[in-house]
């Protein structure tokens, strides 16, 4: 169980670094996006906004998908906000600047409780993070410093019962940590997890 906590913990932060690289997705009359599994089966519209070039993808039923804005006519480099949606319902909001996710960004439950709550700057989590229940519980909440997690980090079980603590330095290694059952009993990372 520590080996598949500590590998967990390994592929957030491979995924976290993939996402700090610049989004320069084309998505219109490109290579790339004949080959993009998912945009490649909706339909798009692009239409000029004051700078920005707005893409707009549908699905078959003519349903709002995403809408990303570019700062570019080759539609190359994101700029400006950004919507995501899943079965008609905003799943994820946010901002790019250069490319780069900056801003407040927001993930959604289908039922519109707000499940993430994220700040960036050029593209790396930095600042307060939290994440919530689908009951708009608390779940998790912590800092980051350009996408390390620094200082005290809390999780919660949905009923509000701390689930862990975990301390880290400011070069975001763990240095502190214990963990709860849902009976608040004290356990080793091994017996811990979160999942409801």
């Amino acid at each position: 169980m520590k080996k598949v906590i500590f590998l967990a913990g390994i592929l957030f932060v491979i995924n976290n670094l993939a996402f700090a690289q610049q989004d320069t997705t084309t998505v219109y009359s490109a290579p790339g996006y004949s080959k993009d599994p998912l945009r490649s089966k909706w339909k798009k519209t692009v239409e000029q906004r004051d700078s920005l070039w707005v893409v707009k993808f549908y699905n078959k039923k003519d349903v709002l998908q995403e809408k990303i804005s570019f700062a570019d006519k080759n539609l190359e480099v994101r700029k400006g906000p950004y919507t995501f949606y899943e079965n008609g319902n905003l799943k994820e909001e946010g901002n790019y600047e250069r490319g780069y996710k900056n801003g407040v960004w927001k993930k959604y439950y289908p039922n519109q409780q707000l499940e993430e709550n994220a700040y960036y700057v050029w593209g790396n989590l930095n600042s307060i993070f939290k994440t919530y229940w689908d009951n708009s519980q608390l779940k998790m909440e912590g800092k980051y410093f350009r996408g390390k997690k620094i200082g005290v980090w809390r999780s919660f079980y949905s009923d509000g019962k701390p689930a862990f603590k975990e301390r880290y330095t400011e070069q975001g290694e763990l240095i502190d940590n214990e963990y709860f059952d849902k009976d608040g009993k004290s356990v080793n990372s091994a017996n811990f997890s979160l999942h409801e």
